[in-house]
């Protein structure tokens, strides 16, 4: 029995299964076609879909499917010729019958004979022509065996441009925080609401564009000045897309939403362009009222979408982008956007998650906090796009604007969270959003007392880049001890607890038992005989990509962490189990959370770097901190779970009175950490 498919999935898989059908009876008419020739068959027979949609939308499909040869009748025409007064068209236009060359010029009698057949099958997908084509980019094309195939592959045009279809969800609740704000400053003036201007940089197939224009025209037909929509589509809505077919799409959906056969395509085309927003400026004039959109996410560690050197120099020189080396294309159009809005203009677009707290996302932060007030936080915390992996977020920002607190959303269902109270000073000297978005992560919110940070008393380094590839050649499994110093990864270290020799783990591509360092190598490589002899000292090793602060006490200087892992030696001979205690508290995980969470891969992680680290929170009652520093060293030599897990509870407690964190919110705090934790 075949698996149920979903409406959406039948959805596309039909146009998916219409169009391989067409392509394999096109290749068979020209078996010398060739891949490359491919590429451009699949781009054609997109159009030809799209062809169908508008016509099935404007309901003419029926009265061509009766003519002699209706594949060819749709192949030549051209659509604007057909559906405008001439007197309207101007000349480079692209919507014509030159779009399906390669089309027109291998059709054979068995291509026409089909094309009833790939009607019927794409008959009711006309409204849904946007998502359709989103969708479709996903596919690569090849001709295999005579047969025009649709494989899924990272080098597809969705997946090296960046595109995702955007819920409808997601769509109404960015144009409830950027455009109704603006649309109830206009009162009932109609010709203010008129004057509105409304623009996204990456419009896509303009899901974004049309609900706003509906939404103007619902405002101006509320206040009594009529249907407006033409007026509404020319004068209010502007946009651009890098894809020619996506940019094209996108004017034809605003038409037949206006629904005005005496109204040119050709007048939308000074409103919604096909350029690239980031580097083509003179595209998109600025002075907007809002700016929204879901930009295409890049992600900048991936090979497919990874940008050329030359254009991250024209983005830094545009002052789009900062000096992170990696920053991801979507936080560009982010920064685009408050250049784009006018005073007191709002911008709203969906951004990776990472844009709250990673350094590639600092200069959109910084830009935001000197350009305008965010009035808003939305963050997902799920995968909202389907088959995308990113977490998402959707800030959003009043350009020139003030305020004393943010509207915090999470979620699918953007559930509201209390506001956060801020001052202008203070939101300009956040390092990240953390802090911000933390309640939304359901991370508590519970004030503590503190003495001092972890700096004051220790030094902090990561152990990764260097010394890891140093290590190639360098590694025996030696549980004996017959080799030198241990090595740690961060599958090796819980909380407390260390598993090297009981776990096997993977250094450079290699699995290991007992991974040591070759002593007797040692003397060939001085750079890491003295990286060796500088960790073979009593420290804190704290893992990183973890739900909680993993800190794990080294007292004997047994060990060297090599992987994304941060060594922590005391100063001054502070009690290396107070330190460790203190890095290890559930007050600390809430406050590296609080501060610096969304950098890790998954948004529910913290990834901590050596100088955050040093900022932790030192606890305030000293006596208190030093029991909890003797359960601490206890809870290192557990011997079954349970053992550990009750050291634990021992141990959050006792750290929580030493922060000052009684009564309830200890009760909310031990909740969350503990169940971070696993053990609730």
């Amino acid at each position: 029995m075949p698996a149920v498919i979903s409406g959406t999935s039948n959805r596309n898989l039909r146009a998916k299964s219409s169009i391989e059908r067409l392509g394999t009876v096109l290749v068979s008419e020209n078996p010398n076609l060739n891949g490359c020739d491919a590429i451009r068959l699949y781009f054609e027979l997109r159009v030809v879909l799209q062809r169908v949609f508008v016509l099935e939308n404007v309901g003419l499909l029926d009265a061509i499917m009766c003519e002699e040869d209706p594949f060819g009748f749709v192949l030549s025409m051209d659509l604007e010729l057909q559906l405008v007064p001439v007197e309207q068209l101007n000349g480079g236009r692209i919507w014509s019958s030159e779009w399906v060359g390669l089309v027109r010029r291998e059709i054979g009698l068995a291509g026409r004979n089909i094309f009833a057949e790939f009607v019927a099958e794409c008959r009711g997908l006309a409204p849904e022509m946007g998502a359709v084509d989103e969708w479709l980019m996903g596919w690569t094309p090849s001709i295999v065996g005579g047969e025009f195939v649709l494989s899924s592959e990272d080098g597809s045009d969705r997946q090296s441009a960046g595109v995702f279809y955007t819920p409808a969800s997601l769509v109404s609740y960015v144009l409830d925080r950027a455009l109704d704000p603006v649309l109830d400053g206009c009162g009932g003036d109609v010709e203010r609401l008129l004057r509105v201007r409304v623009c996204d940089p990456a419009c896509g197939c303009g899901y974004f564009l049309i609900e706003a224009a509906k939404r103007i025209v619902d405002r101006i037909v509320q206040h009594g000045g009529g249907d407006r929509r033409s007026m509404v589509a020319r004068s209010c809505i502007f946009g651009g897309d890098v894809n020619p077919l996506t940019a094209e799409i996108c004017r034809w959906m605003v038409w037949l939403e206006v629904g005005d056969r005496s109204e040119s395509i050709e007048s939308l085309r000074s409103g919604i362009v096909h350029a690239d927003g980031l580097s083509d400026r003179e595209s998109l004039s600025g002075g907007f009222d809002v700016v929204v959109g879901n930009p295409p996410f890049l992600n900048q560690l991936g090979s497919g979408t990874v940008r050329s050197g030359e254009r991250v120099a024209q983005l830094r020189e545009q002052g789009l982008v900062g000096a992170a080396t990696y920053t991801d294309e979507a936080s560009a159009f982010f920064v685009l956007g408050l250049q784009l809005a006018k005073e007191g203009g709002r911008v709203c677009m969906v951004q990776p998650q990472s844009v709250i707290a990673t350094r590639g996302g600092a200069h959109a932060r910084e830009r935001a906090a000197e350009m305008g007030w965010m009035e808003s936080l939305w963050v997902s915390n799920e995968h909202v796009f389907g088959d995308a992996s990113v977490y998402t977020c959707a800030p959003c920002v009043v350009v020139g604007g003030a305020g004393d607190r943010v509207e915090r959303y999470s979620g699918g269902t953007f559930v509201e969270h209390p506001d956060l109270a801020i001052s202008v000073d203070e939101m300009r000297s956040l390092e990240t959003w953390s802090s911000i978005a933390a309640v939304t992560m359901g991370i508590p919110e519970v004030g503590f007392e503190s003495d001092g940070v972890v700096g004051d008393v220790a030094r902090a380094t990561a152990d990764f880049r260097d010394e890891y590839y140093g290590l190639a050649g360098n590694i025996v499994d030696d549980a004996e001890g017959r080799g030198g110093i241990k090595l740690l990864t961060t599958g090796l270290v819980d909380l407390a607890r260390c598993w090297w020799g009981e776990k096997s783990t993977r250094i450079l591509k290699q699995r290991w038992e007992s991974p040591r360092v070759d002593e007797g190598k040692l003397h060939g490589d001085a750079r890491l005989a003295r990286w060796v002899e500088s960790r073979g000292v009593e420290k804190v090793v704290v893992a990183t990509q973890t739900k909680v602060v993993e800190a794990f006490v080294d007292p004997l200087g047994e060990f060297a962490a090599v992987t994304p892992m941060i060594s922590v030696m005391s100063t001054d001979n502070f009690d290396v189990w107070k330190l460790g205690a203190a890095i290890g508290s559930p007050v600390c995980s809430m406050f590296a959370m609080r501060m610096f969470g969304g950098a890790a891969m998954h948004a529910d992680a913290l990834k901590l770097s050596a100088r955050q680290v040093m900022e932790l929170p030192m606890p305030i009652n000293e006596r208190v901190w030093s029991e909890g520093a003797s359960v601490f060293e206890r809870l290192h030599d557990a011997k079954s779970d349970e053992a550990y897990a009750d050291g634990l509870r021992c141990f959050g407690v006792k750290m929580c009175d030493a922060y000052q964190v009684r009564g309830h919110d200890q009760e909310v705090l031990m909740g969350w950490w503990l169940g971070r934790l696993g053990l609730l």
